[in-house]
């Protein structure tokens, strides 16, 4: 049953809030792009437990990302009719906000099903070619991923830094710069390789 839009009462972030959660963004795709470079160099006799860290890690980010860049509002808390605080890339005048970023459906399925959950669904896929993940299907997302961070504005990102400064935290807006570039550079190889690594 959804909640009447005229009941809920709307979550407006504030300045300060954006320019930290800006922050988060960054570590989302960060830790995205890591996980998709290590598994594509890590050798075939990893130990199994450390290659499954690495897939179900990169499948997290993922799902987080997807939902930043998909989901077209908040959720509603229906004891209190208020929007919860989930950060949208709308927040930020992303042009391509709440537009489908393209994972295959069968890719989304199989996160919702056999990540952060135990379903029977997992059964269903027994052999190890039905439990392998391919890189290729991801594509949309880096791209999605590059789309966003190259729609920062030097200003934006010249206040975030102000701001985690002025918190005690480090400036971002270098290592902004270099993960567009690490993102940039094509990916080719590392998505010709299927993930091995399982998460059943």
């Amino acid at each position: 049953m959804e909640v009447a839009k005229e009941t809920v009462t709307p979550y407006t972030p504030g300045e300060d809030e954006m320019l930290r959660a800006l922050g988060h963004v960054y570590y989302e795709i960060e830790q995205f792009y890591w996980c998709i470079v290590l598994q594509s160099q890590m050798p075939k006799e990893t130990f199994r437990a450390i290659q499954n860290a690495y897939l179900e890690s990169m499948l997290v980010h993922v799902r987080v990302l997807t939902d930043f860049f998909e989901q077209p509002s908040r959720r509603v808390d229906r004891k209190t009719q208020q929007e919860m605080d989930d950060v949208l890339s709308s927040d930020f005048g992303f042009k391509k906000a709440a537009t489908i970023v393209g994972l295959p459906q069968e890719t989304q399925r199989r996160i919702n099903k056999e990540l952060v959950h135990l379903t029977y669904s997992r059964q269903k896929r027994v052999t190890f070619d039905e439990k392998k993940w391919d890189f290729d299907p991801i594509l949309p997302l880096v791209m999605r991923c590059i789309e966003f961070m190259q729609s920062r504005t030097d200003e934006e990102l010249q206040r975030m830094d102000v701001y985690r400064v002025q918190k005690g935290m480090d400036p971002l807006a270098p290592a902004w710069a270099n993960l567009l570039n690490q993102l940039l550079i094509p990916l080719s190889v590392a998505m010709q390789k299927s993930l091995t690594a399982t998460t059943t």
